[in-house]
């Protein structure tokens, strides 16, 4: 003989569990937004950052041989 019982679910536990399904995704979302401004956030500074001015110094020394000192270039 076969048990051939269809079993319901209330539908007050389907509305919990559904209930619980939006909490959880709205979570997941705001996560999920969180971690996309911030990397974002690190693109710009990267970009930022590489596109700050940078200086340089370079030191060039010649003697003469008509004079006594060297003579120092900056450019």
């Amino acid at each position: 003989m076969e048990d051939n019982k269809e079993t319901y679910i209330p539908y007050i536990a389907y509305e919990s569990a559904l209930a619980r399904e939006e909490r959880h995704n709205k979570r997941l979302i705001t996560v999920i937004l969180t971690i996309l401004v911030f990397w974002f956030m690190t693109i710009v500074g990267c970009v930022w950052y590489i596109s700050l001015p940078v200086e340089t110094y370079s030191e060039i020394s010649q003697e003469a041989e008509d004079t006594d000192g060297d003579v120092v270039q900056h450019i």
